[in-house]
């Protein structure tokens, strides 16, 4: 079995502690990428024809790709549609996409936008 590394911890307001691994996680300012077209070829089942429509895949700065595959086409739609939509809330909200200020891709930032380090943690606000 793989052991994976845990990067960072963090704690529920329930007391219980929540793993995160960043070998399996990405920054959301930090995605490129949100596809239902994976840039790989992915087959889990001979038998299934209909896995690919199941696929999505998001790609980051570095060039790191997730690829999820839900349970139905219809899961796969709605967490894409959700994705997008907390994709798009954030980069209006941090002022941050693909790793670039958004007024670097034709966006406007706010007052309160942050600088790509801000936005993965760090300290400096833009």
């Amino acid at each position: 079995s793989i052991a994976h590394s845990v990067d960072e911890d963090f704690h529920r307001m329930d007391g219980k502690s929540v793993n995160l691994s960043k070998r399996d996680s990405m920054s959301l300012t930090d995605i490129t990428l949100l596809s239902q077209d994976p840039n790989t070829a992915v087959r889990l089942s001979r038998d299934d024809a209909t896995e690919h429509l199941r696929l999505l895949s998001v790609k980051d700065v570095s060039g790191k790709s997730l690829i999820f595959i839900a349970d139905s086409d219809i899961e796969a739609e709605l967490l894409f549609c959700g994705l997008k939509l907390l994709l798009e809330c954030e980069t209006a909200r941090l002022g941050v996409r693909g790793g670039v200020p958004i007024n670097e891709i034709g966006g406007k930032l706010r007052k309160d936008s942050l600088t790509p380090v801000a936005a993965r943690g760090g300290s400096l606000r833009s």
